[in-house]
């Protein structure tokens, strides 16, 4: 915008579907999450007018007043999308730690369990060999 070349505008304008192919992989990967899709919404309509606010400025002059409320706005609008960013950013995190919270409980739990099972299976072991061995001794004692 500042040296008025064409080809920073076309390098834009050819990027402009990346930023549309990551909103919809960001969709999807929030789809599953109320409080995500919530900020996911505000984070695309913050992005759109960002968006829209930097196609106007690739037509408006460096010097006019309209540029400068124009990038104002820009500015603004940019830092909603920060701000949402950081948002998801920290309630996918607090989502991860929970889960693996969750996951490392039902680990130590399903140890717990290995090891009261493998306990029990011992002991039942045990007393079969011992009322094996009770059984072998009395059928001794009665052949003699």
């Amino acid at each position: 915008m500042l040296t008025s070349e064409n080809h920073f505008k076309t390098d834009f304008q050819s990027k402009l579907y990346l930023i549309d192919s990551s909103l919809t992989s960001l969709a999807i990967l929030t789809s599953d999450n109320y409080g995500q899709k919530a900020y996911f919404f505000q984070l695309r309509k913050y992005v759109d007018i960002r968006v829209q606010l930097l196609k106007e400025n690739l037509n408006i002059k460096s010097d006019s007043k309209s540029n400068a409320q124009s990038l104002r706005q820009g500015i603004i609008a940019m830092e909603h999308c920060k701000d949402y960013m950081g948002k998801m950013r920290y309630t996918g995190r607090a989502l991860l730690d929970s889960r693996v919270a969750t996951k490392n409980k039902y680990q130590q739990l399903n140890l717990n369990f290995f090891i009261a099972i493998f306990t029990t299976a011992c002991l039942i072991c045990i007393i079969a060999i011992g009322v094996f061995l009770e059984n072998r001794s009395w059928q001794i004692a009665f052949q003699e």
